[in-house]
């Protein structure tokens, strides 16, 4: 029994056809770069009054961001977990 070709992936969301850094470039510009996490993240126990603060100061960010609509697509295109970035 002759020997099987591996299986080419044909699903183009999975191979790169071009460069990967291009499809991040943007992000070297996000006002939110080097910030720390936490400022999107809730920490353990957090209040109420605490958690409006943060995601103000969070919104800010965004409300300020240059390349906000890219992060939203890319938080669209890849399906993001933690919400809608941007």
């Amino acid at each position: 029994m002759p020997k099987q070709a591996p299986r080419r992936n044909t699903d183009t969301r999975r191979r790169r056809l071009h460069p990967v850094a291009a499809d991040w470039e943007w992000q070297l510009s996000a006002a939110c770069r080097g910030a720390d996490s936490s400022l999107f993240f809730a920490s353990a126990g957090e209040t109420r009054r605490d958690r409006f603060a943060r995601e103000s100061t969070a919104k800010a960010l965004c409300a300020r961001c240059p390349v906000r609509l890219q992060c939203q697509r890319h938080a669209v295109a890849v399906g993001e977990p933690y919400g809608l970035w941007g």
